[in-house]
């Protein structure tokens, strides 16, 4: 039944995540715009940090609705 609880996590959160996105995203260009730095050495750009960690969401969403197109025939 955990497989079941995660699909429905996903279900919950998926739809919320493009605004959460959409808001860091803003954040940083803001912060950006005003000059304050938000790098430390051997970090990659945030901009980029947000894209890279929405992909893999995005992925592992995709993963989840095919385990459960996998066992919704069972």
């Amino acid at each position: 039944m955990s497989v079941m609880k995660v699909i429905s996590d996903v279900k919950d959160v998926e739809p919320k995540a493009e605004g959460v996105i959409k808001r860091m995203k803003e954040m940083v260009n803001t912060l950006k715009k005003h000059s304050i730095n938000m790098l430390d050495r051997g970090e990659e750009e945030p901009l980029q940090a947000i894209d890279n960690t929405y992909a893999a969401f995005k992925e592992t969403t995709q993963k989840v609705f095919k385990i459960k197109a996998d066992i919704l025939p069972l």
